[in-house]
């Protein structure tokens, strides 16, 4: 007994400090999304605004190459203003753009002090909301548009980072967390139980995880596509930036057509009911599943098949040297045992005829027990597949327990 106690202990302590990593680390990102995506969102906007000024013409007052010192060296900016005339009234506030950003390089900002020098007439633009705002160089910048993608990038990760957190991912590397979960408690057993969708390990999906992550993917490639190409301009954006959206649309769109054919074959076929004649099970242990689905709308189907997999998960550190140490997690996983049993074949199902079908199965002798340890995970699985003739297939997973 008190061995199972510090273990419980242990395994709460370590999965506490688990969610704290998570916790730290969505804090740390959303300081970029707040930062990046804030000066980035506020800069595109301005740019935008500057879109719908309208022409005037000034005189320069005043151009020189500002320099903004601190501890890390001297930044340059063009510090130019102008003076400018509207319905009457003259305005001394004209300033070279919406948004004068200070870099390192002067010669780039010199040669824009030599083209405007003061006394010269230069074409301006004006807010006609704002007679007092105007400027110089009214052309969109894609310097802010970076500093917006790395904003929507951070908040990106933070709903990879709890998807994969909620599916069973952990920050190894907050603690030294144990290896094996030892000697836990085994649940009851229960005779005729339905077995429940698997959702909680890596590298399978639910149909509600594929959709909300095909829709997140998809909203957030396309707001930085059209952004660009309506409010940027297609012809102001390097091809390499344009190469690259291209390339992430395109695993959208491979996205969208996975979660609409599995939509589809969710068109004609229910949710199927699969029934564990006991469960939790016993290495060595044979035991029925019964399989039942109804079919929303009659269909043809040419094939059921059920696979029992045995699958391991371990996650384990990468990395770990060069200049900053940096280190990773990596998960692989690989099925240790699986068996294919076909249950059907060429059948008409209908609202009256349903999918209803026992077979008998068996956990090896050697099966390893269910475990689900922060760095090894051990799960047993039903995956079914109905092979609908000229229809995608209907799959899903279900959890089995076996301790």
């Amino acid at each position: 007994m008190p061995v199972k106690s510090t273990f419980s202990s242990s395994l709460l302590t370590t999965r506490n400090r688990s969610k704290l990593g998570i916790g730290c680390a969505t804090v740390f990102l959303l300081m970029f999304v707040l930062a990046f995506g804030g000066f980035g969102g506020w800069g595109v906007y301005q740019q935008f605004r500057v879109r719908h000024f309208l022409p005037v013409e000034g005189v320069v007052t005043h151009s020189e190459v500002g320099v903004n010192k601190d501890s890390d060296g001297s930044t340059f900016y063009p510090n130019i203003r102008f003076r400018y005339m509207v319905a009457g009234q003259t305005h001394d506030t004209g300033q070279y753009r919406i948004q004068v950003i200070s870099s390192s390089g002067r010669g780039g900002k010199q040669e824009i002090v030599r083209r405007y020098r003061v006394g010269s007439k230069v074409e301006a633009w004006y807010d006609p909301d704002k007679p007092e705002v105007a400027v110089i160089n009214n052309s969109f910048s894609f310097f802010q548009v970076i500093f917006l993608a790395i904003g929507v990038i951070a908040l990106g990760l933070i709903f990879v980072i709890w998807v994969w957190h909620i599916k069973g991912g952990s920050l190894s590397w907050m603690s030294s967390l144990p290896e094996q979960q030892g000697d836990a408690a085994r649940e009851p057993r229960g005779h005729d139980v339905r077995l429940r969708p698997f959702k909680g390990g890596p590298h399978v999906s639910s149909f509600s995880e594929n959709v909300m992550f095909c829709a997140g993917w998809n909203v957030i490639m396309w707001t930085i596509a059209l952004g660009l190409w309506f409010v940027v301009g297609k012809n102001e954006v390097p091809w390499l930036a344009w190469l690259t959206i291209v390339l992430f649309l395109a695993v959208g769109l491979y996205l969208i057509i996975n979660t609409i054919m599995m939509s589809m074959a969710r068109v004609k076929l229910s949710e199927p009911t699969l029934t564990a004649s006991v469960h939790p099970l016993r290495p060595n242990e044979s035991f029925q599943v019964r399989f039942s689905q109804r079919a929303k709308q009659p269909v043809y189907v040419e094939r059921v098949a059920v696979r029992l997999v045995c699958r391991k998960s371990v996650t384990y550190h990468t990395g770990g040297g060069g200049v900053r140490g940096q280190s990773g997690t990596t998960t692989d996983s690989h099925d240790v045992y699986e068996a294919e049993h076909e249950i059907a074949r060429e059948i008409q199902v209908d609202s009256h005829h349903p999918i209803d079908v026992t077979l008998e199965l068996q956990i090896p002798e050697n099966g390893m027990d269910t475990s689900h340890a922060p760095r090894n995970r051990i799960d047993w699985l039903l995956e079914v597949c109905v092979a609908i003739v000229d229809w995608p297939d209907y799959t899903e997973t279900f959890e089995l327990k076996v301790n």
